[in-house]
């Protein structure tokens, strides 16, 4: 799998915000109280840090990742390690630092929560100078298939961070379902591009709507153009178009608005799509669809 996360400022599938207060140990408390004995320095705007997943010799399925984080560190027989070299050197595995941080929440060291979905339980356990999310269970996606997902991430205290997880192979979420749609850029300038959509079958419950998009650079950079003055926020702002079924269709975008006049590059749209039905429609045993998916159609500018 790959995994993916935004801060969210974007809507996206999975939204974990960490809502537990810390525990009745305050943040002067010694890390030795700890069983997991992970410390970390805040550094706002530092973004993502990333360490591959098949180069930490563990059982990650996911990128080890920090948000806004720098010197992340863990004491293992009084000597520090960066969490990532620990790993790495295999001085602690996944299962331990889960079974850590769940001690660290029975004995009230730090704050712990779950949410829930398509069967797959995301945990955040809150400590003073970091949050920790971490995953160790199977995702059941619509297709039918059980994907075993391993997943470790520790970010500044209070951020909303958003997950979701794609198909190594394919690049497409895990959690999409077939709603019959093909989507590809036309006609692309600096200015704009026209989509071009075909639509058949699937199991969407309504009508689908396009209500929204953004630019990303290719490698899905926390900023979509980093030249520009064009912010993630654009995810909220137009277009607005019914998709029209079991048909080929064409939108136009033009984005100098949001971002601008784009340089040359490698560029990847993500287009936000929006089941539209009424309450009447749901069959009393369907759970756990999804009444918005995202499509991420790739361009570039010559």
């Amino acid at each position: 799998m790959k995994k993916i996360r935004c801060l969210l400022c974007l809507p996206l599938i999975l939204c974990l915000f960490c809502g537990c207060s810390h525990a009745s140990n305050s943040p002067a408390d010694p890390v030795d109280a700890r069983h997991l004995k992970i410390t970390a320095t805040v550094e706002e705007g530092l973004g993502f840090t990333s360490f591959p997943a098949e180069e930490l010799n563990s059982n990650l399925t996911e990128d080890l990742t920090y948000l806004d984080l720098k010197d992340v560190t863990i004491k293992i027989n009084d000597d520090h390690y960066p969490l990532e070299d620990a790993i790495r050197q295999e001085l602690i595995t996944v299962e331990e630092i889960f079974a850590y941080a769940r001690l660290d929440a029975r004995d009230k060291i730090c704050g712990e929560t779950f949410e829930t979905e398509h069967g797959l339980t995301h945990f955040t356990y809150c400590y003073p100078e970091f949050y920790l999310h971490l995953v160790y269970d199977v995702f059941e996606s619509p297709d039918g298939k059980a994907h075993l997902i391993s997943d470790i991430t520790l970010y500044q205290p209070g951020s909303n961070i958003g997950y979701f997880y794609v198909d190594k192979n394919t690049g497409i979420p895990l959690f999409r379902e077939d709603w019959g749609l093909t989507l590809e850029a036309a006609d692309v300038s600096p200015t704009g591009l026209t989509l071009n959509i075909t639509q058949s079958g699937g199991q969407q419950i309504g009508a689908l709507q396009a209500e929204s998009y953004t630019l990303f650079t290719q490698d899905y950079s926390s900023t979509p153009v980093p030249e520009l003055s064009g912010n993630i926020n654009a995810a909220q702002d137009p277009p607005v178009f019914i998709i029209a079924q079991n048909a080929q269709s064409q939108y136009t975008i033009d984005w100098t608005d949001l971002y601008g006049k784009l340089p040359k590059g490698n560029y990847v749209m993500t287009l936000h799509v929006h089941d539209i039905f009424d309450a009447s429609q749901i069959h009393p045993l369907m759970e756990d669809f999804s009444d918005r998916q995202y499509y991420d159609i790739p361009f570039t500018i010559f």
